[in-house]
């Protein structure tokens, strides 16, 4: 009996993790839907024209319930400026020279980290500062 209600218990886990995990590979390609979607709102920003301004509207908005979405998913982007580099969250594309930040902190970022329920969905690319 007691052996049945472990066996239980586990696939119950293992049911909750499944459910909850289980959209990782779709979420990832959504990331790349994110990262147009920041890439045209930095073009836009540099145009001042009227069709400039109303397509940097209709972006923002997009990116917006993109992002309603992801949270309702429990997929939230990682802040990684300014702080110091961890392997386990952060990939590391360049090393700069920088005296005014301590050796290993995080001074750009070139792509965003994701989480999904506090498990790592991508890693932030970042560059780092050396001494």
């Amino acid at each position: 009996m007691a052996e049945s209600e472990n066996i239980k218990k586990r696939c119950a886990v293992e049911i909750e993790k499944t459910n909850k995990y289980a959209i990782s590979s779709f979420a990832k390609d959504l990331l790349g839907v994110a990262d147009n979607l920041d890439r045209a709102l930095n073009a836009a920003q540099s145009n001042e024209t009227d069709e400039a301004k109303a397509l940097l509207e209709g972006v923002e908005l997009t990116k917006k319930e993109l992002f309603h979405v992801f949270e309702k998913f429990g997929i939230t982007k990682m802040e990684s400026l300014d702080k110091p580099f961890d392997p386990n969250f952060h990939q590391v594309i360049q090393q700069v020279s920088d005296p005014s930040k301590p050796a290993g902190t995080i001074i750009a970022e070139l792509q965003s980290g994701y989480m999904i329920n506090g498990r790592i969905l991508r890693e932030a690319m970042v560059v780092v500062s050396k001494e």
